[in-house]
């Protein structure tokens, strides 16, 4: 292996690390997201089924 090679080979290494650490960015990152999404899902549905139970209350009325 001449020099060119060795590197060539470094070099991908190191942007395979960095690539990784993207990665693992990107992941921590949707993962915040998503835990606040499943949130605010959850709020919206108790939401939607208490104006159900009052519409449906309202109606009977």
């Amino acid at each position: 292996m001449d020099l060119q090679q060795v590197l060539r080979a470094l070099i991908v290494v190191i942007v395979l690390l960095v690539a990784a650490v993207l990665l693992g960015v990107i992941l921590q990152v949707a993962t915040a997201l998503l835990k606040f999404a499943l949130k605010v899902l959850l709020i919206l549905m108790v939401v939607l089924i208490v104006l159900r139970f009052l519409e449906m209350l309202r109606r009977r009325a």
